[in-house]
Parts: C-alpha cells; sequence; structure tokens
C-alpha cells in the first residue's frame, strides 16, 4: 500500500533545446503527415518544484486541473483511473491528451483533444511516441512521461512547437499519473494549455 501523501506538489520542467527538433511523419492520411517540430525539445534545465499556488499564479487552467486530481487521490499518492468520470474534467476535456505506457518504454496517444488537434493541426490519437516525435524531441516526451509515471506525481513542462498555420506556438503542459487496479500507472493524462493563442 502506498502512504498517504501531503498536497501534491508539482515538479517543474522547461523544454529548452537551440536546435529545432523534427517530429517523425510516418502517420498515414494528410492530416496526420503534418510534420511538428519542438525547438524547445530539452530537459537540461534544472527541475524545481512547484506548488499549487504557484502554478495557479503561473495557469489557473492546469491549477484547477491539478486540483480535481488532487481531489480525486483521497489521501493516496495518486488516485484510481476508476476515480474518474468525463463529466469530473467537463471544462478540460478538449484539452486532454490521455497517454498509456505500453510495452517496455513506449506511450500510446490513446486519445487527443479536440482543441489540441486543432492547435497543433493534427490529430495523433492513436500513434505513439516514437510515431509522432523523432530524435531528441522523443527522449525529451518520454522523460516527462517516465517522471510522472515513475516518481507518481504531476509533471508540469513548457515550451514551444510548430503548429499548422502559425509561428512558433508556445504550451504549457501538466502531466498527472493515475493507477490500475494492481497499483501500477495505467494512464497518464496531459492537460495542455496555449497561453498566446488568441
Amino acid at each position: 500500500a502506498h502512504q498517504q501523501q501531503p498536497a501534491a506538489r508539482v515538479q517543474r520542467q522547461h523544454l529548452h533545446h537551440p536546435q529545432p527538433a523534427l517530429l517523425a511523419a510516418e502517420a498515414a492520411g494528410a492530416q496526420r503527415s503534418r510534420v511538428l517540430k519542438v525547438r524547445d525539445a530539452s530537459m537540461d534545465s534544472a527541475r524545481t518544484d512547484l506548488g499549487a499556488e504557484e502554478l495557479a499564479a503561473l495557469d489557473p487552467e492546469l491549477a484547477d486541473f491539478l486540483a480535481i486530481w488532487d481531489e480525486r487521490r483521497a489521501g493516496r499518492d495518486i488516485p484510481c483511473r476508476a476515480d474518474f468520470l468525463p463529466e469530473d474534467f467537463r471544462s478540460h476535456l478538449g484539452y486532454i491528451n490521455v497517454v498509456e505506457p505500453g510495452p517496455g518504454d513506449s506511450y500510446r496517444y490513446r486519445l487527443v483533444g479536440t482543441a489540441i488537434a486543432q492547435a497543433v493541426g493534427r490529430d495523433v490519437t492513436g500513434l505513439t511516441l516514437e510515431q509522432i516525435y523523432s530524435g531528441r524531441a522523443a527522449g525529451s516526451g518520454r522523460r516527462i512521461l517516465d517522471l510522472a509515471s515513475g516518481q507518481r506525481r504531476p509533471v508540469y513542462c513548457d515550451g514551444t512547437l510548430e503548429a499548422s498555420g502559425k509561428d512558433w506556438l508556445g504550451f504549457r503542459m501538466l502531466v498527472v499519473p493515475m493507477d490500475g487496479p494492481d497499483g501500477r500507472v495505467v494512464r497518464l493524462f496531459a492537460r495542455m494549455s496555449f497561453p498566446n493563442l488568441g
């Protein structure tokens, strides 16, 4: 049994890379063939804890999402997937990626929020991390998901990516883990926001 935990603190990462990293364009179909790029792709910067109040000042929408997740923990280190219903995240649904850990160190995007797909100009539902990203960007994405899953805690990151019809698009993301019946992390919910998207 996992010991009772205090109010959630969030591990913070800033994605920084001087060279744009191309994302793989292996998906079939015109919409999925769009190649995304991550400009700030590495995780070389220092990590710091980000408290709920600091997150609220930075991004109130992510803070609200964290508060819902935190409430469902009910004293556990992380909540169970079964503790959530879609209506719990009603105001957030369009901005959530649902990610499933797979065999080895792979991750699959089981569901991509409609607002996210619209913002970046591509729906990657059903694709693995390696099918979406390549090189250093894939490694950075995997480390973010590994942190949330392995340390069983929320992880915050921010950075920029290239979106269809837009210049570099700034994003913020909060990744929260959820347990299955056997106590293993079976889902990661990645709530994104785009602060500069008008």
